[in-house]
């Protein structure tokens, strides 16, 4: 026959086992539940998301550039000469003309001392200057906006 108190103990202890586990499982998806974002924040998802660009609205001396949608990296440099990020073939840009940095979640825009100069939204660009969406930016005779992703 069984001994009944040592029966006890064991089915004792393996209840307390596994309600040690029910309750190790709860925590655990408790916590992942809390931390896991919420399903419609409204932005896109990550691999959906669109990267800044500049589009180019007008190139007079360079036509064929007109309408070029150019995507923008962390550090780029505009200008005529072939070693820039973005070449632009027109003779009012100088060899090295401008550049837009990412910069702690936004993009600048700084003037690298070019002979026609750089206009933001029609105001010459005298110090790095934070762009916005929509803003106009005219380097020589080209017209480019910005378009932030």
């Amino acid at each position: 026959m069984y001994d009944f108190p040592p029966m006890a103990a064991r089915i004792a202890i393996l209840v307390c086992l596994y309600l040690f586990l029910v309750a190790a499982y709860r925590e655990l998806y408790r916590t992942v539940r809390e931390t896991r974002p919420p399903a419609g924040d409204g932005g896109p998802p990550p691999d959906e998301r669109v990267l800044p660009t500049l589009t180019v609205v007008r190139a007079e001396a360079a036509p064929e550039l007109e309408g070029e949608v150019i995507p923008l990296l962390t550090a780029n440099t505009i200008g005529r000469a072939t070693d820039n990020a973005i070449v632009l073939s027109d003779p009012s840009v100088s060899g090295f003309h401008a550049r837009i940095d990412f910069d702690q979640d936004r993009f600048v825009l700084a003037d690298m001392n070019s002979t026609n100069g750089t206009l933001l939204n029609d105001s010459p660009v005298t110090k790095p200057t934070v762009l916005r969406p929509g803003d106009r930016i005219q380097l020589g005779s080209v017209t480019v906006v910005f378009r932030a992703g």
